[in-house]
């Protein structure tokens, strides 16, 4: 602009020296004088209220307010948007006055409202950024009306975590997301308002590395996918697990790979744990880790246990210090996961697994590695009760396994087709190589097994057949095999029994019919043999603890006496000794009458020849006489029946 101040109508000449001069022409030039003055007072008082200024006259306040004035062709430099702290508790209705500053930030609490206030007029655009800081990981941002919601392009449907409740656009922060920041920009003075992510991804592209929990953390959400080098995962429902409370990590030891905590309460074997702070131990602050032991105030982790098989424990070092947070999660699995490496490797299913005979694969299910489960398996059936349920024909029935369930250890339950033998064949080939069907057992759990004690049954092979009645194939096998520890077991020794069950007529309970051990065998009942039996040990043959007796003769030598024992010694009645043959009866309920039965002298004080007379159903006679001496004695004979038939 050009200023209006004029000096001319000011004479520079007046007055004149040396002569005297009218007081007019001083009156002149003040006047004039003033009215410039006043001119550029004028003007002055206009640039102050106009320029912008770096600081503020005296006696005045610093106003750069442009009032929508355009500036054109301007080159800047280090220029900064202005802050506004919103809140540091923000809750309810939030009011966003677009004129406070550029960037406004809060810490949300609780759920909020937005509200805006003071855009700037109607075809020029105005902008704000809002920065939330998120103490409450479940608080809830609700967007007014004006924020458009249907735009696949810039609407706040495109934002992460989106949901309409109530028709009320809204968002939640994602999982471990500490900072929410959005920018709102507005055409026509906030009627419509567009929003951007500034800090985040769009839900089309938010696609992000990561090794998220089974379960899953405060945030997450449907169609949320993220990958690391070995798999790609997808969130397919809301979070819906438990926090556990904050647990202070006080040491961790390299021996044992242990970490002590404050506290192991609401810990449990395979929980997804991480750890915050300045972390220590080897361990990486907000990395996934499996719980994989738990014994107060100590626990063990491992890296791997997506698919509730938790690995090997993680090698930590021994260190301690303060500041460092454990925080482990429970809850229904929420994310699934791809195997990158496609068929060879493993494929994860948390489900069920299954197979149809009229499925479009085909009637044979060929696995080039693994099939790991964290379910059950059914091929040929839609309702396996075995971690594998194989129906070969297949059927429309098949019988459950009853007494054994598959929260009771079936593994792997197989129906023939009918008419037909259902074996299960393995090859071997090569000298040296065989077939073997190995069962290992122990005391303990999978994570930490103890020793098999003397009495614990290693292996059971078992049968069970179908009955006329409600039990069908029962729930108690009537046949059976079991192999069985003998002692408590150490490295150096490891005896093992075999024994036999088989179950009697008109009854379903299976009784040990016959025990082998490491020195012998033990055979209740009777033993039929069709073949020769030789026996070539230093042992002998006859019959062992338990099976005899013994009994004393009373009034005299010629008094019968009754012992129902298969063998046994008998004390006669004392008396002097006599050449002359005396015979007495021997009742014994286990003799028949084409049995053997021998007789011996076990001790006398004279000598005595004793033989067995006569043999008949439930009896036989022993006869005997000395050849020398005659002193009153009791001498001791012994016998045994040697079972015998005629045909």
């Amino acid at each position: 602009m050009t200023s209006n101040i004029n000096t001319n109508g000011i004479n520079v000449n007046y007055p004149v020296p040396g002569q005297n001069n009218s007081s007019q022409g001083f009156r002149d030039n003040f006047a004039q004088i003033k009215t410039q003055i006043d001119t550029g007072a004028t003007e002055i008082t206009d640039l102050q209220s106009k320029v912008i200024l770096k600081a503020a006259l005296n006696n005045s306040t610093l106003n750069n307010d442009m009032g929508n004035t355009q500036i054109s062709n301007l080159s800047t430099r280090g220029f900064r948007a202005t802050t506004y702290n919103l809140g540091n508790s923000l809750a309810g209705t939030v009011l966003v006055d677009v004129n406070r500053a550029d960037v406004q930030y809060g810490s949300l609490t609780g759920n909020v409202t937005l509200q805006f206030g003071n855009w700037a007029p109607t075809n020029t655009e105005s902008n704000v950024v809002v920065r939330f800081n998120v103490a409450n990981a479940n608080a809830v941002i609700s967007f007014p009306s004006s924020v458009i919601s249907s735009n696949n392009n810039y609407g706040v449907t495109l934002l992460e975590n989106y949901a309409t409740i109530a028709n009320v656009a809204t968002v939640t922060a994602p999982a471990n997301a500490t900072i929410l920041e959005y920018r709102f920009s507005t055409l026509d003075c906030g009627n419509t308002v567009t929003v951007e992510p500034v800090n985040r991804p769009y839900q089309a592209t938010q696609i992000k590395d990561g090794s998220p929990s089974p379960v899953g953390f405060p945030g997450d959400t449907p169609g949320t996918v993220l990958t690391d080098s070995s798999y790609i995962y997808v969130c397919t429902a809301n979070f819906a697990g438990t926090v556990n409370s904050t647990k202070t990590v006080a040491n961790t030891f390299a021996s044992g790979n242990i970490i002590t905590l404050s506290s192991t309460a609401g810990i449990n074997v395979t929980d997804p744990i991480i750890f915050t702070g300045n972390v220590y131990g080897g361990l990486v602050a907000n990395s996934v880790y499996y719980v994989k032991t738990v014994s107060s105030p100590n626990i063990t982790v491992s890296t791997t246990g997506f698919d509730g098989v938790v690995g090997n424990a993680f090698a930590l070092t021994t260190a301690n210090g303060a500041g460092v947070n454990a925080i482990s999660y429970t809850g229904t699995t929420v994310w699934k996961r791809i195997d990158l490496a496609g068929t060879t490797g493993n494929d994860i299913v948390t489900g069920n697994l299954q197979v149809n005979y009229a499925a479009n694969i085909g009637t044979t299910l060929t696995v080039g590695s693994n099939i790991t489960t964290t379910g059950i398996i059914g091929i040929g059936t839609s309702a396996p009760d075995a971690e594998l349920n194989i129906l070969a024909t297949p059927q429309t029935v098949s019988y459950p396994v009853t007494g054994n369930s598959t929260t009771l250890g079936t593994d792997l339950h197989i129906s023939g087709a009918d008419g037909s033998n259902t074996r299960i064949t393995q090859d071997a080939f090569g000298t040296g190589s065989y077939v073997a069907f190995t069962g290992r057992a122990s005391r303990g759990t999978a994570a930490s097994p103890t020793q098999s004690q003397s009495g614990d049954t290693l292996t059971q092979f078992t049968a069970r057949g179908f009955s006329n009645g409600t039990l069908q194939f029962g729930n108690v096998s009537t046949g059976r095999v079991d192999l069985i520890a003998a002692e408590n077991f150490t490295d150096t020794s490891r005896a093992t029994n075999v024994a036999i069950f088989t179950t009697a007529t008109g009854s379903i309970t299976p009784t040990v019919i016959a025990t082998f051990t490491g020195t012998g065998a033990n055979i209740a009942g009777t033993a039929t043999i069709t073949g020769n039996t030789l026996v070539t040990g230093t042992g002998g043959l006859g019959y062992g603890t338990g099976s005899g007796g013994a009994i004393t003769q009373s009034i005299s030598r010629t008094t019968g006496v009754t012992l129902n024992k298969t063998n046994g010694a008998i004390t006669l009645f004392t008396a002097a000794g006599s050449a002359t043959a005396t015979t007495f009866t021997v009742t014994n309920s286990t003799v028949a009458a084409t049995d053997v039965v021998q007789v011996s002298v076990k001790s006398a004080t004279n000598t005595y020849l004793a033989f067995v007379s006569a043999v008949a159903a439930s009896s036989f006679n022993i006869t005997f006489y000395t050849t020398g001496g005659t002193a009153s004695d009791a001498p001791v004979f012994n016998f045994a029946v040697i079972k015998a038939v005629v045909a």
